[in-house]
């Protein structure tokens, strides 16, 4: 995973509500900025989301996961991971709004 991540205009997640302004390239070759179509794992609460135009995200439809090429599939499960092995401050992001 790159350590660039892309500055964004702040949105909500629609699992948690959480605030999030940034997204990161899982793949190393990747240097854009999310587009339409891309997906993106929520930091606080781990949800797979789905960017849509203009930039706002949105939940995966249900089954769209298993759609999805058994490559990007593992992605987004690593990404998932690594985001579950993350050390957590004594205030865990689930502490803070906004």
């Amino acid at each position: 995973m790159t350590t660039n991540p892309h500055l964004l205009d702040p949105f909500a997640c629609p699992s948690c509500g959480r605030a999030l302004n940034a997204a990161t390239n899982a793949l190393p070759h990747e240097a854009c900025p999310p587009r339409t179509g891309d997906f993106t794992v929520c930091l606080h609460c781990n949800t797979i989301l789905a960017f849509m135009e203009g930039g706002a995200v949105r939940l995966l439809r249900p089954g769209e996961f298993e759609t999805l090429h058994p490559v990007n599939q593992c992605t987004l499960l690593s990404v998932q991971l690594m985001i579950m092995t993350l050390p957590r401050s004594p205030i865990s992001f689930h502490d803070q709004k906004g």
